[in-house]
């Protein structure tokens, strides 16, 4: 589906990182059932959905989330039964993607994007060079300081590294 974009941005992606909702304290935020889980965002990234769409009205929000390593898990499994695995986990990602975004934004095309045992930054770098991003809109996950000098952030590594602009959405703005 094209559309004419009145946004400032034709195509804007934004990194999700699903939660448990267990992980949450009670919100409005909105729910996918995923298997046996009900998954959630967090409000910083629902604030951060919320400004892709306004950004890209009338154009594109791709929501990318980066599925870890499934080494440990498929490591018994045969290789087609791996493979189907790596394939049903990326289905059903997408699919909680798509369900997430189109709660949320309205006015925009929402398009999943999912990688399979890549790290978040990596995925983050390759979908802005694959085609189009004209921008990037990210949660910050809302660790403090010291958490940050001993892990990094993806946040301070992408405003490093990504060839478009990005802004960051600080997951607790009133500290």
């Amino acid at each position: 589906m094209t559309q004419e974009s009145n946004g400032t941005f034709q195509t804007v992606l934004v990194p999700v990182r699903l939660i448990r909702t267990d992980d949450v304290d009670g919100s409005d935020l909105p729910t996918v059932e995923v298997g046996d889980d009900t998954l959630t965002i967090n409000d910083a990234t629902r604030r951060a959905l919320e400004l892709a769409g306004r950004l890209a009205r009338g154009g594109t929000v791709r929501l990318l989330h980066s599925i870890p390593d499934l080494g440990n898990t498929t490591g018994f499994l045969r290789a087609k039964d791996a493979i189907a695995l790596k394939n049903k986990a990326k289905e059903t990602m997408a699919r909680a993607l798509e369900t997430l975004g189109s709660e949320l934004l309205t006015g925009v095309d929402v398009r999943a994007v999912v990688y399979i045992d890549k790290d978040p930054l990596d995925a983050i770098l390759d979908e802005v060079k694959s085609d189009g991003v004209e921008a990037i809109v990210l949660a910050t996950s809302g660790r403090g300081r010291v958490q940050r000098a001993f892990m990094g952030s993806i946040a301070d590594k992408v405003i490093r590294r990504a060839p478009c602009p990005v802004v960051v959405i600080a997951a607790n703005p009133d500290t």
